[in-house]
């Protein structure tokens, strides 16, 4: 999540006056699908007792941590596309980003 997030910045960062092109939103589809997949295999078949172990009182378990990405996705998702997708393209900022988006 967090790894798509910051590709969907920098791309809207870096994206021309105009908008994404298709090979661009494709691709970060495709990576915002690939992202989810792994995370949700990563939690997949957990024990009752991993899903709640907490190595110390105030780290989060697993479930805590899933529960919270999940519940920030939207969040994260609706303020990129509201705020930084919708927001004027700075050249100077796209100048400065010219060449790391691969």
């Amino acid at each position: 999540m967090l790894r798509f997030l910051g590709i969907t910045l920098l791309a809207a960062g870096c994206a021309s006056a105009e908008t994404l092109s298709e090979a661009e939103r494709h691709r970060a589809i495709r990576h915002l699908n690939d992202t989810r997949a792994a995370f949700l295999a990563s939690i997949q078949g957990l024990s009752a007792d991993q899903w709640s172990f907490k190595p110390a009182p105030e780290v989060w378990s697993v479930g805590e941590v899933a529960e919270h990405i999940t519940v920030s996705e939207g969040t994260i998702l609706d303020l990129v596309e509201k705020k930084v997708l919708a927001a004027p393209v700075d050249p100077a900022q796209v100048e400065q980003a010219r060449g790391k988006d691969d």
